[in-house]
């Protein structure tokens, strides 16, 4: 077999280049960027569960007003039971499909607004 001479393999001394120097930013991992098709998949699935948990922030919204709750209050932790899910959803799908734990700069954004809407759920569902 004729080899050619325009292709060449990277010497060991170029490829640790990288990795010598570190990472600017202590606690942030770098990872080639997730593909589209791992986004694709990963939106499909929020998506689904986002779907599902419509219909199950309005089945607990009807049992909040059928135990006496005000109808404002109970589409309040309603919605927050949404968003609670769809959040923790897309931190988890995220996390996993784009192995984006050991990242900060996702952990904790996502993390805050989980706690929030969690929070937000919680005082809605105790008000009257």
């Amino acid at each position: 077999m004729a080899e050619s001479k325009d292709f060449v393999l990277p010497n060991e001394q170029t490829s640790n280049t990288a990795t010598q120097t570190g990472s600017p930013l202590v606690g942030v991992t770098v990872r080639e960027p997730m593909s589209g098709k791992e986004i694709m998949v990963g939106a499909v699935i929020v998506i689904i569960g986002a779907f599902m948990f419509f219909f199950v922030s309005r089945w607990f919204t009807e049992n909040m007003i059928k135990k006496r709750k005000s109808p404002t209050a109970a589409s309040r932790a309603g919605w927050s039971l949404f968003f609670f899910l769809t959040l923790t959803t897309a931190l988890f799908v995220f996390g996993f499909l784009g192995s984006l734990w050991a990242n900060w700069m996702f952990i904790i954004p996502m993390g805050l607004f989980c706690i929030v809407s969690l929070a937000f759920f919680i005082m809605n569902a105790i008000s009257k």
